[in-house]
Protein backbone atom coordinates (compact mmCIF):
# COMPACT_ATOMS: atom_id res chain seq x y z
CA UNK A 1 0.00 0.00 0.00
CA UNK A 2 1.47 3.34 -1.08
CA UNK A 3 1.24 6.33 1.24
CA UNK A 4 2.20 9.83 0.04
CA UNK A 5 3.39 12.60 2.29
CA UNK A 6 2.39 16.23 1.91
CA UNK A 7 5.02 18.10 -0.14
CA UNK A 8 4.18 21.38 1.64
CA UNK A 9 6.06 20.41 4.83
CA UNK A 10 8.25 23.15 6.28
CA UNK A 11 11.96 22.87 5.52
CA UNK A 12 14.22 23.36 8.54
CA UNK A 13 17.70 24.77 8.07
CA UNK A 14 20.84 24.67 10.19
CA UNK A 15 24.13 26.39 9.37
CA UNK A 16 27.09 24.06 8.96
CA UNK A 17 30.70 24.87 10.01
CA UNK A 18 31.55 25.76 6.40
CA UNK A 19 28.73 28.31 6.42
CA UNK A 20 29.95 29.96 9.62
CA UNK A 21 33.47 30.17 8.18
CA UNK A 22 32.13 31.86 5.04
CA UNK A 23 30.16 34.41 7.08
CA UNK A 24 32.88 35.19 9.61
CA UNK A 25 35.92 35.26 7.35
CA UNK A 26 34.50 35.61 3.86
CA UNK A 27 31.99 38.36 4.57
CA UNK A 28 32.77 40.06 7.89
CA UNK A 29 36.54 39.62 7.71
CA UNK A 30 36.93 40.91 4.15
CA UNK A 31 34.45 43.71 4.79
CA UNK A 32 36.38 44.98 7.83
CA UNK A 33 39.73 44.75 6.02
CA UNK A 34 38.34 46.50 2.94
CA UNK A 35 36.83 49.27 5.08
CA UNK A 36 40.06 49.80 7.05
CA UNK A 37 42.39 49.82 4.05
CA UNK A 38 39.89 51.37 1.68
CA UNK A 39 40.28 48.45 -0.74
CA UNK A 40 37.29 48.16 -3.06
CA UNK A 41 38.28 44.68 -4.21
CA UNK A 42 38.00 43.32 -0.67
CA UNK A 43 34.64 45.02 -0.25
CA UNK A 44 33.37 43.45 -3.47
CA UNK A 45 34.61 40.03 -2.39
CA UNK A 46 32.82 40.39 0.94
CA UNK A 47 29.58 41.28 -0.82
CA UNK A 48 30.01 38.31 -3.17
CA UNK A 49 30.53 36.03 -0.13
CA UNK A 50 27.24 37.26 1.34
CA UNK A 51 25.48 36.72 -1.99
CA UNK A 52 26.93 33.19 -2.20
CA UNK A 53 25.71 32.52 1.34
CA UNK A 54 22.15 33.68 0.59
CA UNK A 55 21.96 31.92 -2.79
CA UNK A 56 23.19 28.65 -1.26
CA UNK A 57 20.48 28.93 1.43
CA UNK A 58 17.75 29.58 -1.15
CA UNK A 59 18.84 26.82 -3.54
CA UNK A 60 19.14 24.34 -0.68
CA UNK A 61 15.58 25.01 0.50
CA UNK A 62 14.24 24.70 -3.05
CA UNK A 63 16.16 21.42 -3.37
CA UNK A 64 13.91 19.72 -0.80
CA UNK A 65 10.65 21.42 -1.72
CA UNK A 66 8.22 19.69 -4.05
CA UNK A 67 9.35 16.18 -3.10
CA UNK A 68 6.69 13.55 -2.46
CA UNK A 69 7.47 10.29 -0.71
CA UNK A 70 5.57 7.05 -1.25
CA UNK A 71 6.15 3.90 0.81
CA UNK A 72 5.17 0.31 -0.02
CA UNK A 73 5.71 -2.34 2.63
CA UNK A 74 3.83 -5.31 4.12
CA UNK A 75 1.48 -4.49 6.97
CA UNK A 76 2.01 -7.74 8.92
CA UNK A 77 5.41 -9.37 9.39
CA UNK A 78 7.12 -11.75 11.82
CA UNK A 79 9.81 -10.63 14.23
CA UNK A 80 13.29 -11.56 13.11
CA UNK A 81 12.30 -12.11 9.47
CA UNK A 82 13.37 -9.68 6.79
CA UNK A 83 10.97 -7.88 4.50
CA UNK A 84 11.39 -5.42 1.65
CA UNK A 85 10.54 -1.74 1.90
CA UNK A 86 10.06 0.21 -1.34
CA UNK A 87 10.18 4.00 -1.35
CA UNK A 88 9.42 6.27 -4.29
CA UNK A 89 10.79 9.80 -4.20
CA UNK A 90 8.91 11.94 -6.73
CA UNK A 91 10.10 15.41 -7.74
CA UNK A 92 7.03 17.52 -8.52
CA UNK A 93 9.07 20.60 -9.51
CA UNK A 94 8.91 21.47 -13.19
CA UNK A 95 12.18 23.40 -13.50
CA UNK A 96 14.61 22.37 -10.75
CA UNK A 97 16.22 18.99 -10.12
CA UNK A 98 16.98 17.70 -6.63
CA UNK A 99 20.43 16.47 -5.66
CA UNK A 100 22.05 14.57 -2.79
CA UNK A 101 18.84 13.71 -0.89
CA UNK A 102 19.18 11.40 2.12
CA UNK A 103 16.08 9.48 3.24
CA UNK A 104 15.56 8.00 6.72
CA UNK A 105 12.47 5.95 7.63
CA UNK A 106 12.02 4.92 11.26
CA UNK A 107 10.04 1.68 11.33
CA UNK A 108 9.89 0.27 14.89
CA UNK A 109 12.19 -0.40 17.86
CA UNK A 110 15.08 1.79 16.65
CA UNK A 111 15.05 0.09 13.24
CA UNK A 112 15.62 2.54 10.42
CA UNK A 113 15.76 2.31 6.67
CA UNK A 114 18.31 4.73 5.19
CA UNK A 115 18.73 5.46 1.51
CA UNK A 116 20.45 8.04 -0.65
CA UNK A 117 19.23 9.57 -3.92
CA UNK A 118 22.06 11.38 -5.70
CA UNK A 119 19.88 12.94 -8.38
CA UNK A 120 16.12 13.22 -8.86
CA UNK A 121 15.21 14.98 -12.08
CA UNK A 122 12.39 17.49 -12.42
CA UNK A 123 9.05 15.77 -13.07
CA UNK A 124 10.85 12.50 -12.41
CA UNK A 125 11.39 10.13 -9.50
CA UNK A 126 13.76 7.73 -7.79
CA UNK A 127 13.00 4.20 -6.60
CA UNK A 128 14.80 3.15 -3.41
CA UNK A 129 14.62 -0.37 -2.03
CA UNK A 130 16.01 -1.90 1.16
CA UNK A 131 15.45 -5.17 3.00
CA UNK A 132 15.11 -4.76 6.75
CA UNK A 133 13.78 -6.71 9.72
CA UNK A 134 12.34 -5.90 13.14
CA UNK A 135 13.85 -8.05 15.94
CA UNK A 136 10.99 -7.66 18.44
CA UNK A 137 7.22 -7.78 18.29
CA UNK A 138 5.18 -4.59 18.27
CA UNK A 139 2.71 -2.45 16.37
CA UNK A 140 2.52 1.09 15.05
CA UNK A 141 0.09 3.17 13.05
CA UNK A 142 2.54 5.75 11.71
CA UNK A 143 6.13 5.79 10.45
CA UNK A 144 8.49 8.69 11.07
CA UNK A 145 10.33 9.77 7.95
CA UNK A 146 12.82 12.49 7.14
CA UNK A 147 14.60 14.03 4.15
CA UNK A 148 17.86 15.94 4.49
CA UNK A 149 20.39 17.46 2.14
CA UNK A 150 23.53 19.63 2.26
CA UNK A 151 23.29 20.66 -1.38
CA UNK A 152 24.75 22.74 -2.99
CA UNK A 153 27.98 23.65 -1.15
CA UNK A 154 27.57 22.07 2.28
CA UNK A 155 27.02 25.48 3.91
CA UNK A 156 23.61 24.47 5.25
CA UNK A 157 21.83 21.28 6.14
CA UNK A 158 18.18 21.34 5.17
CA UNK A 159 15.77 18.75 6.57
CA UNK A 160 12.10 17.83 6.53
CA UNK A 161 10.46 15.69 9.23
CA UNK A 162 7.00 14.18 8.84
CA UNK A 163 4.87 11.15 9.70
CA UNK A 164 3.39 8.64 7.27
CA UNK A 165 0.13 6.93 8.30
CA UNK A 166 1.13 3.31 7.79
CA UNK A 167 -0.13 0.34 9.80
CA UNK A 168 2.50 -2.23 10.78
CA UNK A 169 2.08 -5.24 13.09
CA UNK A 170 5.13 -7.34 13.95
CA UNK A 171 4.08 -10.79 15.13
CA UNK A 172 6.15 -12.54 17.80
CA UNK A 173 8.93 -14.84 16.73
CA UNK A 174 7.56 -18.39 16.40
CA UNK A 175 9.40 -20.65 18.87
CA UNK A 176 7.98 -24.15 19.37
CA UNK A 177 8.60 -25.27 22.98
CA UNK A 178 10.54 -28.48 23.49
CA UNK A 179 7.86 -29.76 25.88
CA UNK A 180 5.20 -29.53 23.17
CA UNK A 181 7.37 -31.32 20.63
CA UNK A 182 8.08 -34.19 23.05
CA UNK A 183 4.61 -34.51 24.55
CA UNK A 184 3.12 -37.82 23.40
CA UNK A 185 -0.47 -36.68 23.08
CA UNK A 186 0.43 -33.50 21.19
CA UNK A 187 3.09 -35.10 19.01
CA UNK A 188 1.15 -38.24 18.06
CA UNK A 189 -0.31 -37.06 14.76
CA UNK A 190 0.98 -34.90 11.95
CA UNK A 191 -1.59 -34.41 9.16
CA UNK A 192 1.07 -32.83 6.94
CA UNK A 193 2.93 -36.14 6.70
CA UNK A 194 -0.16 -38.30 6.40
CA UNK A 195 1.08 -40.70 9.08
CA UNK A 196 1.14 -41.05 12.83
CA UNK A 197 4.43 -40.83 14.67
CA UNK A 198 3.17 -43.36 17.21
CA UNK A 199 2.64 -46.17 14.68
CA UNK A 200 6.27 -47.26 14.97
CA UNK A 201 6.14 -47.46 18.76
CA UNK A 202 2.72 -49.00 19.53
CA UNK A 203 1.67 -52.60 19.95
CA UNK A 204 1.62 -54.67 16.72
CA UNK A 205 -1.90 -55.29 15.50
CA UNK A 206 -1.23 -57.59 12.55
CA UNK A 207 -0.44 -57.60 8.83
CA UNK A 208 -2.40 -55.84 6.12
CA UNK A 209 -2.10 -55.07 2.41
CA UNK A 210 0.32 -52.40 1.29
CA UNK A 211 -1.19 -48.96 0.63
CA UNK A 212 0.29 -45.90 -1.08
CA UNK A 213 2.23 -43.85 1.49
CA UNK A 214 3.38 -46.81 3.60
CA UNK A 215 7.05 -46.78 4.52
CA UNK A 216 9.29 -49.48 3.04
CA UNK A 217 10.61 -50.21 6.54
CA UNK A 218 7.19 -51.55 7.52
CA UNK A 219 7.04 -54.21 4.80
CA UNK A 220 6.71 -57.70 6.27
CA UNK A 221 8.93 -59.62 3.84
CA UNK A 222 8.01 -63.23 4.79
CA UNK A 223 4.30 -62.44 4.50
CA UNK A 224 4.94 -60.47 1.31
CA UNK A 225 6.81 -63.44 -0.23
CA UNK A 226 3.88 -65.76 0.46
CA UNK A 227 1.45 -63.14 -0.84
CA UNK A 228 3.42 -62.59 -4.04
CA UNK A 229 3.57 -66.36 -4.59
CA UNK A 230 -0.23 -66.39 -4.59
CA UNK A 231 -0.27 -63.49 -7.09
CA UNK A 232 -1.16 -60.81 -4.55
CA UNK A 233 0.64 -57.64 -3.41
CA UNK A 234 2.99 -56.68 -0.59
CA UNK A 235 2.11 -56.97 3.10
CA UNK A 236 3.02 -54.41 5.78
CA UNK A 237 3.00 -54.44 9.57
CA UNK A 238 0.23 -52.49 11.30
CA UNK A 239 0.57 -51.00 14.77
CA UNK A 240 -1.76 -49.45 17.30
CA UNK A 241 -0.76 -45.87 18.14
CA UNK A 242 0.58 -45.50 21.69
CA UNK A 243 -1.31 -42.29 22.45
CA UNK A 244 -4.06 -40.07 21.19
CA UNK A 245 -4.34 -36.61 19.72
CA UNK A 246 -6.31 -34.27 22.01
CA UNK A 247 -9.49 -32.98 20.46
CA UNK A 248 -9.12 -29.64 22.25
CA UNK A 249 -6.18 -27.78 23.75
CA UNK A 250 -5.89 -24.48 25.62
CA UNK A 251 -2.79 -22.32 25.94
CA UNK A 252 -2.71 -20.36 29.22
CA UNK A 253 -0.34 -17.42 29.56
CA UNK A 254 0.35 -15.82 32.94
CA UNK A 255 2.88 -13.67 34.80
CA UNK A 256 2.20 -14.81 38.36
CA UNK A 257 5.23 -15.01 40.62
CA UNK A 258 6.00 -15.27 44.31
CA UNK A 259 7.48 -12.31 46.15
CA UNK A 260 11.16 -11.69 45.51
CA UNK A 261 11.24 -12.86 41.91
CA UNK A 262 13.38 -10.58 39.73
CA UNK A 263 11.62 -9.68 36.49
CA UNK A 264 13.49 -9.29 33.20
CA UNK A 265 11.94 -7.53 30.22
CA UNK A 266 13.25 -10.05 27.67
CA UNK A 267 11.40 -12.86 29.50
CA UNK A 268 8.00 -11.52 28.41
CA UNK A 269 9.20 -11.29 24.80
CA UNK A 270 10.48 -14.87 24.94
CA UNK A 271 7.30 -16.15 26.56
CA UNK A 272 5.20 -14.43 23.88
CA UNK A 273 7.28 -16.20 21.23
CA UNK A 274 6.77 -19.56 22.99
CA UNK A 275 3.01 -18.98 23.17
CA UNK A 276 2.90 -18.01 19.49
CA UNK A 277 4.97 -21.06 18.55
CA UNK A 278 2.62 -23.32 20.51
CA UNK A 279 -0.43 -21.88 18.77
CA UNK A 280 1.27 -22.30 15.40
CA UNK A 281 2.15 -25.91 16.23
CA UNK A 282 -1.43 -26.75 17.23
CA UNK A 283 -2.95 -24.88 14.28
CA UNK A 284 -0.69 -26.65 11.76
CA UNK A 285 -1.80 -30.01 13.20
CA UNK A 286 -5.49 -29.12 13.04
CA UNK A 287 -5.99 -29.36 16.80
CA UNK A 288 -8.90 -27.30 18.14
CA UNK A 289 -7.05 -24.73 20.23
CA UNK A 290 -7.90 -21.72 22.35
CA UNK A 291 -5.93 -19.08 24.23
CA UNK A 292 -6.35 -17.15 27.46
CA UNK A 293 -4.05 -14.94 29.54
CA UNK A 294 -4.02 -12.78 32.62
CA UNK A 295 -3.48 -9.65 30.48
CA UNK A 296 -6.79 -10.53 28.77
CA UNK A 297 -8.61 -10.91 32.06
CA UNK A 298 -8.78 -14.69 31.43
CA UNK A 299 -11.00 -14.09 28.41
CA UNK A 300 -10.93 -17.08 26.06
CA UNK A 301 -9.90 -16.51 22.42
CA UNK A 302 -10.61 -19.31 19.98
CA UNK A 303 -8.02 -20.55 17.46
CA UNK A 304 -9.99 -22.92 15.24
CA UNK A 305 -9.26 -21.36 11.83
CA UNK A 306 -6.57 -19.25 10.22
CA UNK A 307 -8.42 -15.95 10.73
CA UNK A 308 -8.62 -16.56 14.48
CA UNK A 309 -4.98 -17.68 14.55
CA UNK A 310 -3.84 -14.46 12.83
CA UNK A 311 -5.97 -12.41 15.22
CA UNK A 312 -4.28 -14.09 18.19
CA UNK A 313 -0.86 -13.28 16.78
CA UNK A 314 -1.92 -9.64 16.48
CA UNK A 315 -3.06 -9.67 20.11
CA UNK A 316 0.28 -11.12 21.23
CA UNK A 317 2.11 -8.50 19.17
CA UNK A 318 0.39 -5.66 21.04
CA UNK A 319 0.02 -7.19 24.50
CA UNK A 320 1.53 -5.76 27.67
CA UNK A 321 2.60 -7.70 30.73
CA UNK A 322 0.05 -8.04 33.50
CA UNK A 323 1.36 -6.77 36.82
CA UNK A 324 0.14 -8.29 40.06
CA UNK A 325 -1.56 -11.49 38.93
CA UNK A 326 -3.11 -13.07 42.02
CA UNK A 327 -2.52 -16.73 42.83
CA UNK A 328 -6.15 -17.50 43.61
CA UNK A 329 -7.29 -16.07 40.26
CA UNK A 330 -4.74 -18.16 38.42
CA UNK A 331 -5.66 -21.29 40.38
CA UNK A 332 -9.36 -20.75 39.69
CA UNK A 333 -8.65 -20.35 35.97
CA UNK A 334 -6.65 -23.60 35.91
CA UNK A 335 -9.37 -25.56 37.69
CA UNK A 336 -12.07 -24.20 35.40
CA UNK A 337 -10.30 -24.67 32.06
CA UNK A 338 -8.88 -28.10 32.91
CA UNK A 339 -12.42 -29.52 32.80
CA UNK A 340 -13.31 -27.94 29.45
CA UNK A 341 -10.38 -29.14 27.31
CA UNK A 342 -8.31 -32.30 26.91
CA UNK A 343 -4.89 -30.63 27.26
CA UNK A 344 -3.63 -27.51 29.02
CA UNK A 345 -0.37 -25.81 27.99
CA UNK A 346 0.89 -23.28 30.56
CA UNK A 347 3.30 -20.59 29.36
CA UNK A 348 4.80 -17.99 31.69
CA UNK A 349 7.56 -15.40 31.66
CA UNK A 350 8.52 -16.58 35.16
CA UNK A 351 10.54 -19.70 35.97
CA UNK A 352 8.27 -22.62 36.95
CA UNK A 353 10.09 -22.94 40.28
CA UNK A 354 9.10 -19.36 41.13
CA UNK A 355 5.36 -19.67 40.54
CA UNK A 356 4.44 -23.35 41.00
CA UNK A 357 4.90 -23.38 44.79
CA UNK A 358 1.49 -23.58 46.40
CA UNK A 359 -0.23 -24.21 43.07
CA UNK A 360 -2.21 -27.37 42.37
CA UNK A 361 -1.67 -28.24 38.72
CA UNK A 362 -4.27 -30.37 36.90
CA UNK A 363 -3.27 -33.76 35.56
CA UNK A 364 -3.72 -32.65 31.95
CA UNK A 365 -1.44 -29.61 32.36
CA UNK A 366 1.82 -29.27 30.43
CA UNK A 367 4.21 -26.60 31.82
CA UNK A 368 6.55 -24.76 29.46
CA UNK A 369 9.91 -23.83 31.01
CA UNK A 370 11.03 -20.32 30.01
CA UNK A 371 14.68 -21.27 30.65
CA UNK A 372 14.83 -23.84 27.85
CA UNK A 373 16.51 -21.57 25.30
CA UNK A 374 18.25 -18.27 24.80
CA UNK A 375 18.46 -15.94 21.85
CA UNK A 376 20.13 -12.58 21.38
CA UNK A 377 18.63 -9.51 19.86
CA UNK A 378 19.64 -8.85 16.29
CA UNK A 379 20.10 -5.40 14.83
CA UNK A 380 18.50 -5.07 11.40
CA UNK A 381 18.96 -1.36 10.78
CA UNK A 382 20.35 -0.94 7.27
CA UNK A 383 22.23 2.11 6.11
CA UNK A 384 23.08 3.10 2.59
Amino acid sequence: MAIMRDSSQKVRTSVQPAGWILVLFGFMGLFVLGFIFGDGVLLVLSILSLVLFVVSWWVGKCNLKGLDLQVKMPERVYAGKGFEVLTYLDNQKSWLDSFDVHLSLHVLHQVEMRSHARWVGARDGARLSKRIGVPLRGATSALKAGLRSSFPLGLFQHSVQFEIPQSLIVYPRLITPLEVMTCGSLNDADPQRGAQFGEAMGEPRGVRSWQPGDSAKRIHWPASARSLARGQGLRVREYDPPGFTPRSCMVIFHSHAEHGEVYRHDRFERASSLAAGTLHYLHSRQVKASFTADFLGWQVMECENRAQYIELLAILAQSNRSVGTEQHDFQAALEHFSTTVDQLVIVSDIDPDAWSDGMKLPENALVIDIRQMRFKRQHFAIAS
